[in-house]
């Protein structure tokens, strides 16, 4: 049964932040309402320290953070990134999330600020995705890396796991994937089933998202459509999906894939939250839940130094 803090929150997903997303056509006053929504409604957690920092790898640069609460770090680093449909979001807005996750794995949060379209169609996202977890491997060993994504940054994640695979890279010591969009080619059933159901994401804001990040590529590429990846030999892989939400399908779907190739996966169904309520740390039970148990996740398979 939800709390009643999370059935308020969940009220407002629907009848506030799920009209506005659905009405408003422009990229840049969405992410300008995303950054005000993050600034009024996500708890700030006490201590949060925020330090920028632009990784580099050969020729290639990106904007990152690091983002702690003054916790233990030791176990290694939280690569994080974040959702937004491809179009917005940024670590700012996700430094809450981001610092009560790290602190729960006991590691080092790093927030990538990737490039976002339709200004920077794929691949540029996950491009920046792998200049970051590059720049990382020059610092510390694969298996004290931790791959988390959410939504638009779930499907990256479990990308960036294809591509290092592809790559012949050294593995990271586990991915976590908060209802990632996973088959492009729109074939899962949720995807219209939940269209009522799911409470903040409507499918036509979803979709430009989609088609302004995708352009012309192929929707059964690997590196958009992370479902038909290949992952033999890869970590540990989290997902976490909502029952009621349009991107359950696209989860549950990309779980029996991992396991068709022999990969580790726990699979976590929610219910009566909104898309991401991992927002909510430090407001809601079920938010703080959600972060304790990718938490958990990641310190059973990322060992302490």
């Amino acid at each position: 049964m939800t709390t009643q803090r999370q059935r308020i929150a969940t009220r407002m997903s629907r009848w506030v932040q799920k009209p506005l997303l659905s009405g408003i056509r422009s990229h840049a006053m969405a992410r300008r309402l995303f950054e005000m929504n993050a600034a009024l409604l996500h708890m700030k957690p006490s201590g949060l320290r925020i330090r920028p920092e632009v990784l580099h790898h050969g020729a290639d640069t990106v904007p990152c953070a690091w983002i702690d609460r003054g916790g233990r770090t030791e176990r290694g680093v939280v690569l994080y990134l974040h959702g937004g449909g491809f179009v917005l979001g940024s670590v700012k807005g996700y430094a809450h999330l981001i610092g009560c996750l790290a602190e729960a794995a006991e590691m080092a949060g790093l927030g990538v600020d990737y490039r976002l379209a339709p200004e920077h169609p794929f691949p540029a996202a996950l491009d920046d995705a792998m200049t970051a977890y590059l720049a990382l491997l020059d610092r510390c060993a694969p298996s004290r890396i931790a791959i988390v994504g959410d939504s638009a940054g779930g499907t990256l994640a479990l990308a960036l796991l294809h591509r290092i695979g592809a790559e012949g890279l050294p593995y990271p010591g586990a991915v976590a994937a908060v209802s990632p969009a996973t088959d492009m080619t729109g074939a899962s059933p949720s995807l219209h089933e939940n269209r009522r159901s799911d409470v903040l994401v409507p499918l036509d804001w979803a979709e430009r998202g989609v088609r302004a990040y995708a352009r012309d590529t192929d929707p059964r590429d690997p590196r958009l459509s992370p479902l038909f990846g290949r992952f033999a030999g890869a970590p540990p892989v989290m997902i976490q999906v909502v029952t009621e939400e349009v991107l359950r399908d696209d989860g549950r779907r990309m779980a029996e894939a991992l396991r068709a190739q022999g990969v580790e996966v726990r699979l976590d169904e929610w219910s009566g939250v909104p898309h991401v309520w991992h927002l909510l740390c430090g407001w809601t039970e079920e938010a703080d839940r959600g972060i304790a148990d990718i938490a958990d996740f990641i310190r059973e398979h990322v060992p302490a130094a």
